[in-house]
C-alpha cells in the first residue's frame, strides 16, 4: 500500500499531467539558462560532465531518473573532470529544464559549496537534510537553493502530450569556498546567479531528455521511440558567451533584501 509521500506524489504527476494535456504547449527557456548569464561571459569550457547511469550527451533519462519509477525518481549519477584547474575553491552543480511550460519549473537543482575534490555527485548527495532546513543541506553538507515544491532537487516529470524536453546539467568551478548567503533558506535562482558573477573559472555540461507520455505511449527503462530523443546542443556554448568576463566587483556583497549574499574565501 503506498504511503502517503507516494499519494502525494502521484496527486502532484496527476495534476501536472492534465494541465499539459489541456495547455499542449511548450515554453523555451534557451535565453534563461544559467551559461547565458552575465558570470559566464568570456568563460570557455574545459569540464567534461558525464551521467554514468545513462549514457553520452544527449541520452534519453532512464525511467529510475523520472516520477515513474517506483520510488518516486533519484538523481542521474555524475562524473566530471578536473579540468587542469589550480585555484578553483569549490564547485556548483546546476539542473534546468530548457522546455519548461512553467517559469518556476525550469530549476530543478542549484548545489553550491561542493568541495573541490569532489569529482562525482550520487542520489545521497542531493537529499535534504530535514532537521537542517533552515540551512538547506543536503546529506553530504552541500547548500542547495529550493526548487519547486520546497526539495533540494526536482525530479523530471514533464506534463503530458508536450514536445521533448531537455535536461541540462551544469558542473562549475568557482575561485572561492564557502559562497555564503545571510537568507540561505530564502535565496532565488536569480540571486545566485548574481552572486557567482566574477568567480566563475570553467565549466562542463551534460544533456539528457525526456519525451512525456502521451495517450498511446509510456516511458521505459532506456528505451524511447524514434523522435523522442532531441541529441541537439543547447543553444549555450563556450562561443556564445564572449562578452568579457564579469569582474569581482559586480558581484553582490551584503544581505540585500531577503536571500542577500555575502562571499567569503577561506
Amino acid at each position: 500500500m503506498p504511503n502517503q509521500q507516494q499519494q502525494r506524489n502521484g496527486f502532484s504527476k496527476f495534476c501536472r499531467r492534465g494541465i499539459g494535456t489541456v495547455s499542449s504547449f511548450v515554453c523555451n527557456n534557451d535565453g534563461k539558462q544559467i551559461l547565458l548569464s552575465p558570470a559566464f561571459r568570456g568563460i570557455e569550457s574545459h569540464i567534461k560532465l558525464q551521467a554514468d547511469d545513462v549514457g553520452p550527451h544527449g541520452s534519453i533519462l532512464r525511467k529510475k531518473h523520472t516520477t515513474d519509477a517506483d520510488d518516486g525518481g533519484r538523481f542521474p549519477r555524475l562524473s566530471w573532470t578536473h579540468g587542469n584547474l589550480d585555484n578553483h575553491g569549490s564547485y556548483a552543480l546546476i539542473c534546468e529544464d530548457l522546455d519548461a511550460s512553467y517559469p518556476d519549473h525550469m530549476h530543478h537543482g542549484i548545489f553550491y559549496n561542493i568541495p573541490p575534490a569532489r569529482r562525482n555527485a550520487t542520489v545521497s548527495d542531493v537529499e535534504r537534510q530535514d532537521d537542517t532546513n533552515t540551512l538547506c543541506l543536503t546529506a553530504t553538507s552541500w547548500n542547495y537553493v529550493t526548487t519547486h515544491g520546497k526539495n533540494s532537487y526536482l525530479v523530471p516529470d514533464p506534463p503530458a502530450n508536450e514536445a521533448t524536453h531537455r535536461y541540462v546539467f551544469t558542473i562549475i568551478a568557482l575561485n572561492l569556498m564557502p559562497l555564503n548567503f545571510t537568507c540561505p533558506k530564502k535565496v532565488t535562482k536569480k540571486q545566485f546567479h548574481k552572486a557567482i558573477e566574477g568567480k566563475v573559472i570553467t565549466w562542463g555540461q551534460w544533456i539528457g531528455s525526456l519525451a512525456p507520455p502521451t495517450d498511446d505511449n509510456a516511458t521505459t527503462d532506456g528505451q524511447a521511440s524514434a523522435g523522442q530523443v532531441a541529441t541537439g546542443q543547447a543553444s549555450a556554448s563556450a562561443g556564445q558567451a564572449t562578452a568579457g568576463q564579469a569582474s569581482a566587483g559586480e558581484a553582490s556583497t551584503g544581505c540585500t533584501g531577503e536571500g542577500g549574499v555575502t562571499t567569503t574565501a577561506t
